[in-house]
């Protein structure tokens, strides 16, 4: 699902099915738990920030590059426009992909509804 915005900008919802475990940290220790589930101040359920999703897309993007054309793929022209350059040269621009923080769509829960007669 995307949309053009009026200033032609493209916009759209990227949906993620985590197939494994994920542990998205916040980076701070409260406690005997050393790195917490980032949460959502408001509802308090799990939140993935948009700089990891960002970054994760980053490499696997970049290992394609590798493996299709055998070369660096930091001086690929494509990865640099899209996600920006690489740290080292940070400061010469932005990357044109800007990413939100990832929320939950579907929360699983366990019920009884369904399974007792009547």
């Amino acid at each position: 699902m995307s949309d053009a915005v009026g200033n032609g900008h493209v916009s759209g919802l990227l949906f993620l099915h985590a197939q494994t475990a994920i542990h998205p940290g916040s980076g701070t220790a409260l406690g005997v738990v050393d790195l917490p589930v980032q949460r959502e101040r408001h509802t308090l359920w799990p939140v993935i920030p948009g700089s990891s999703l960002k970054g994760v897309l980053r490499d696997c993007c970049r290992q394609q590059v590798v493996g299709k054309r055998g070369k660096d793929a930091d001086a690929d022209l494509g990865l640099a426009t899209v996600f920006g350059p690489p740290t080292a040269d940070a400061d010469k621009h932005a990357g044109a992909l800007s990413l939100t923080d990832a929320r939950i769509l579907a929360f699983p829960v366990r019920s009884l509804r369904g399974c007792l007669p009547g």
